[in-house]
Formats: C-alpha cells, structure tokens, sequence
C-alpha cells in the first residue's frame, strides 16, 4: 500500500544556522570584553602609530646607523650585526635561534630585549600569541621574570595610551649622560643573576644590563621607552640613544636588527598554532550555554523532523494521467477563484473558432449547420459534434467532463488536419 506523508517545510537547518550564529556572536563579545583599552607597545620599525617603533628607526638612521629588520628564520646571527632590538613582545622563533641569539651575544653583541611576554590587560589570543619557546629559552637562561604589569590607571581612567611614568636612576653609568627626566612605564622584572641596574624601584628593576661573556643584554619590562610615544620626550630619545651608542662603533660591525620574526617550533603552551574560534567557544561559561543550545537543536530536530500520527492511504482509484492531473489543479484553481468554469468556456470558444475556420464557416452560423458540414468533413456522427458545439456554449460543471469534452473536440480538429 502507497503512502501519503505529511508535506512540511524542513527548518531544522535554518534553526541550527541560527544557533550556531548566536553561539559565534557570543564568542566575539566575549573576545571583546577581554581586549585591551589600549592596544600593546610593539615597537615595529614600520609602525607610525604612537605606539610603534618607526620614530626609533628614524631616530637611529639619523645617526648614521645602518638599520635593518629580521623577519625570517636565522640560521646564523648576521655578521654585521652590533645591536639587536627584540622588542616586539609577540616575537616568536625557535629554541635553536634563542641559543644563536645569545651566542652571538657572549662574542661580543648587545641584545636590547623587552622581557615581559605580555603587558597587563592584553586579551588572551594577543598572550597566547606572545610568548614562544625562543622568547621561554631567553627568560630560563637568563634568570629573567616579568615582575608587575603595566599600570590599570590608564584603564580605569579611560585613557587612550598608557601613561608614562619617572624613572628612577639606578648606578652612576653612561647611559644618563644628557638625561633628567626620563619616563617609561611602571613595568618592572626580577633577575635573579647578577646585573647592573640602570634604572629601579623599591618594588623591581625597570632598566638593566646583564654581562654575558664578552656582551651584554639591556633588559626592558615592556616596550614602550621604545615607541613613538614615548620618544617624544626628549630626555627618552637621549636615553635610547645612549643605550644604543655607547655599544656601537663607526667600524663595522655597527648594523642595528630590529627582531620582528613571527615564527618558531611551538608556542609556549605546546601548541603549533593559535587557538581559533572554536577555542573560545569552549571556554566556560561560554562551553554550557553551546551544550544547551546543541541540546535544544537536537530536541527540535526529533520534534519537527519526524512525521506525527499514522500514515494515511492513497485511495483506491484507476491510474490516472497526467493530462487529467493538470486539469484536477487548474480547475481547483478556478474554483478558489470563483470561476469553476472559465477554462472550459476558454476551450469551447477557441474549438468553434477552428472548426467553422476550418470549414470555410463564421461562427454565427448555426450549429446544426456546422456540425452537418463537420460529420461531412471527418466522417465522424452530426449529433456528436452539435453536441460538443453545445457544449462550448454551456459548458459541464465537473471537471471530468469538461476534460472529457475537450478530448472529443480534439479528435474533431485533428480529423479536420489540425
């Protein structure tokens, strides 16, 4: 027995995009509340915004100083290399090149390193990101912590950049030689082997340098004495500058790196690759609220997916054709529109047309005439066609019947060569 089912718009999908769509929206706004009030202290030699670090490389080039960028992995220090300016806190490269980096340092090289993975407040994927296995090696071997964060006042003040604070001078060294009042942020790091500090608090160290071998390392807890920023200030230039000139010769190798390199074995938390959305998603609260709303796209798709009740059977009729389908449906069609017989007026009226033109007749002649011309024609009995004549004058109301009639009025045109 043939079955019938229930006809309904399938919206499963349509409820399952729009889950997914909130649960997306709900990541970004989380992602959102997580971002910083202002953005990080990079430093890049490309970058003209207040926190880049293109005001330093021009400040450098005016000194005569050959200045490049390192963007690629390093299967060897460069051999014209005198400074090498690791800056950008999301610098990531491999184990094998944190151990070049500091064996070009004991021959002689100056690091210039911001040891802080992160500064305080940044958003979660910018801290995935920052820190990597060559930036980890760095601070193992070196005896280098992050001490404080960067300060929350600028935050809590709505301030669009971060706000400089005064250095306090450490040891009696070159590297203030010009300067009065320098500022920096109220970052700090904690070094556990011995150094000299430039620059401290009672609470840590904000500016020192670190011997190693026959180099040295000038220790930074952030970027930002470096960007554009902060470089306005005048005794901050001269600050910079000196840190640079006094570990610089005129005779090569006096070259200057900045360190922008963004690749590497692996990040810090064993990862090959940055946490994407799905990652977010599944942190909790986020992960319940997407188990409910997965929840309740299952129990909408059992509830709306499935027919309900039971089957209902075609009834028992002869086949039927094709053609009669049709004229099931448009004269259900008339019906609704309260013309049940329009369409068999429309076929009565075209069948006298090409019959009587047919015939060499007008269509005001009268109908016994023309069938009587017509039976002559097609052999075909008078009375069947004085019939059908009468029939597209007043047309039948079943529609089988007027399917029927059509029928027989084909037969009589097609007998006349239609």
């Amino acid at each position: 027995m043939r079955m019938r089912s229930n006809v309904r718009a399938n919206t499963t999908p349509i409820f399952a995009a729009l889950l997914f769509l909130t649960a997306c929206m709900l990541g970004i706004a989380q992602q959102r509340q997580q971002a910083d009030v202002w953005p990080v202290p990079r430093a890049q030699w490309h970058d003209d915004t207040p926190l880049g670090g293109k005001g330093l490389r021009l400040l450098l080039q005016a000194l005569n100083y050959p200045v490049k960028r390192a963007d690629a992995p390093l299967r060897a220090m460069p051999r014209d290399a005198a400074v090498w300016l690791l800056l950008d806190p999301k610098a990531r490269f491999s184990r094998r090149e944190a151990g070049a980096l500091l064996a070009w340092v004991r021959r002689g090289g100056t690091l210039v390193w911001v040891a802080s993975p992160w500064p305080a407040r940044m958003s979660l994927s910018e801290g995935y990101l920052g820190l990597s296995v060559g930036i980890k090696n760095l601070q193992d071997a070196l005896g280098v912590q992050p001490g404080s964060e960067l300060s929350v006042m600028a935050q809590q003040q709505k301030q669009l950049l971060p706000p400089l604070f005064p250095l306090n001078r450490g040891a009696a060294s070159i590297y203030w030689s010009g300067v009065r009042n320098a500022t920096a942020s109220d970052g700090i790091v904690t070094m556990t082997r011995p150094h000299l500090e430039i620059a401290g608090t009672p609470a840590g160290t904000q500016l020192a340098r670190i011997e190693i071998g026959a180099g040295r390392i000038i220790v930074a807890p952030d970027a930002l004495l470096f960007t554009n920023y902060a470089l306005s200030k005048a005794d901050n230039a001269v600050l910079v500058t000196n840190l640079v000139r006094v570990h610089t010769g005129d005779s090569a190798p006096n070259a200057i790196y900045f360190d922008e390199r963004h690749h590497g074995e692996e990040t810090f938390w064993g990862e090959k690759s940055p946490p994407g959305l799905m990652y977010y998603l599944w942190q909790p609260p986020l992960r319940y609220a997407v188990l409910q709303l997965l929840g309740a796209a299952l129990l909408w798709w059992a509830l709306a997916g499935r027919r309900l009740g039971a089957p209902v059977p075609l009834p028992e009729a002869e086949p039927v054709t094709r053609a009669s389908l049709f004229a099931l449906a448009m004269g259900a069609l008339f019906q609704k529109v309260n013309r049940p017989r329009a369409a068999a007026t429309t076929v009565g009226d075209n069948f006298r047309r090409d019959l009587t033109r047919r015939l060499g007749m007008s269509v005001s002649d009268a109908d016994a005439a023309i069938a009587e011309r017509a039976a002559a024609a097609t052999g075909l009995p008078a009375r069947t066609i004085d019939r059908l004549l009468l029939r597209a004058k007043a047309p039948a109301e079943h529609e089988a019947d007027v399917l029927s009639d059509a029928q027989e009025m084909e037969i009589v045109l097609r007998k006349l060569g239609r």
